[in-house]
C-alpha cells in the first residue's frame, strides 16, 4: 500500500511541476478579466490562468523572463484598465505568478465596485465556511465507516485437555494432562 501511495503522490507532484500559473487580481477585487488581443473570457478576479511550463520557455525575452499575451480589466461601475500587451514574468522558483489591475480611483462608480468586491468577498467566505462543513462531515463519516469495520478476531489455539477422576475411599482424585 505504501508503494502505490508513493507513486500516486510522485505523479500528483510531478503533473503539478508541469505548469505555471498566472493570478490575475485586481484592487478593489472582482474586476471582470479577458486576453486583451483575443477579448477572451478569462473570469472575475482574482482568477488563475494556467500555463505550460514548457511551452512558455519558448517565449523567453533575453532577461530570461517569460512573455505572456496582457488582459483587460473591467469593473462593474465600467472603470477599466488594461495591461501592457505582453506581461513579463519573472522570478518564480514555483512556477507562481501574479499580475495586479488597479482601478482608478478618480474614474466615477467607486463606491459600486467596492460594494461589488465586499459582497464577492462575502460569497467566497461562505463557499469557504461550506467546504469546511463538507469537509468535516465527510471526515465524521469515515471515522464512523472506520469503527464499524469488523476487527479481526485473533483465535488462540486450544490445546484439549484430558482429566480422569478415580476414588480412594471418602476423596476423589482427578488427573489431568
Amino acid at each position: 500500500m505504501n508503494k502505490i501511495t508513493s507513486l500516486v503522490l510522485v505523479a500528483a507532484l510531478s503533473g503539478c511541476a508541469s505548469q505555471s500559473t498566472l493570478t490575475v487580481a485586481s484592487q478593489p477585487a472582482g474586476a471582470y478579466i479577458t486576453e486583451t488581443e483575443t477579448g477572451k473570457a478569462i473570469g472575475t478576479a482574482p482568477t488563475v490562468v494556467y500555463y505550460d511550463s514548457k511551452a512558455l520557455t519558448q517565449y523567453k525575452d533575453s532577461s530570461g523572463c517569460f512573455l505572456v499575451k496582457g488582459f483587460n480589466a473591467q469593473w462593474v461601475s465600467g472603470a477599466t484598465a488594461t495591461s501592457p500587451s505582453l506581461i513579463r514574468l519573472c522570478g518564480s522558483t514555483s512556477g507562481a505568478y501574479t499580475y495586479q489591475f488597479s482601478r482608478d480611483s478618480n474614474a466615477p462608480g467607486l463606491e459600486k465596485d467596492l460594494d461589488f468586491a465586499m459582497r464577492q468577498d462575502s460569497v467566497r467566505a461562505q463557499q469557504q465556511q461550506s467546504q469546511a462543513i463538507q469537509n468535516a462531515a465527510a471526515i465524521q463519516a469515515w471515522s464512523a465507516m472506520q469503527a464499524a469495520q469488523p476487527k479481526p478476531v485473533i483465535q488462540v489455539p486450544v490445546t484439549p485437555i484430558n482429566c480422569t477422576s478415580y476414588s480412594l475411599g471418602n476423596v476423589v482424585q482427578t488427573n489431568c494432562r
